[in-house]
């Protein structure tokens, strides 16, 4: 995606999405011998199929081969991994609850939603920051646009905005939309869905133009003839 002569720096674009391991653990040298003597429970804030869905399912499978235990994921879409927060701050502080979370529950969503009622800083310890995932702008083949430029053009002559889709309220592909929109210059209608891969399957079929998916995703939907990459 090539957007250096929009003015949009392409380095903030691509490096929104982080995913950040996080629990509540009891000390490390109380289940130094017997962790885990049951299934460990991994929580994931978004739809199966999408970035951190899949993340969480690596990271399982292999802590399952490491550590000869039981690692399985739960998905709990909404509210910007929100809902999926609360149940693991619910959880006992054992290390049988794990949250696979993103900035956008940890970081954005407290300024978003100031009653949230878990606090990311007291009610977790961070384990490991697992994964920084870029993202790639495609559209369906409706917008007459394969490159920034037409996009912005195309984006400009919408007298209502440009809808995109997005993962959630708050979430990277929308921070990252909302800062093309900005330093580009246009105006666009944020459309939130439950988990990524909700979002792209209506970009595949035309219900919404454009999204910023993430770049796995991303090389799988663009070798089909409905989507496109923005070059």
């Amino acid at each position: 995606m090539a957007i250096k002569q929009s003015g949009i720096p392409r380095r903030r674009v691509v490096s929104v999405i982080s995913v950040v391991l996080c629990a509540g653990m009891v000390p490390a040298w109380a289940l130094a011998d017997t962790y885990p003597s049951k299934p460990v429970k991994v929580i994931v804030g978004f739809s199966p199929g999408g970035a951190v869905d899949n993340v969480a399912r690596l990271l399982s499978q292999s802590m399952g081969r490491s550590m000869g235990g039981s690692f399985y994921v739960e998905n709990r879409p909404g509210a910007t991994g929100i809902i999926a927060a609360e149940q693991a701050a619910k959880a006992p502080a054992d290390g049988y609850s794990i949250l696979v979370a993103t900035q956008s529950t940890m970081v954005v969503a407290p300024s978003i939603y100031p009653k949230m009622k878990v606090d990311p800083v007291a009610d977790f310890t961070p384990i490991s920051l697992l994964a920084s995932v870029p993202m790639v702008m495609v559209v369906n083949p409706g917008v007459p646009a394969r490159n920034v430029q037409e996009l912005l053009a195309y984006a400009r002559a919408q007298k209502e905005g440009l809808s995109y889709g997005s993962s959630g309220l708050g979430g990277p592909q929308h921070v990252a939309a909302e800062l093309f929109a900005s330093m580009g210059k246009v105006n666009m209608v944020h459309v939130p869905y439950k988990g990524e891969a909700n979002a792209i399957a209506d970009v595949l079929g035309n219900q919404i133009p454009v999204m910023l998916a993430t770049c796995h995703r991303c090389c799988r939907i663009s070798r089909a003839a409905s989507c496109g990459r923005l070059q």
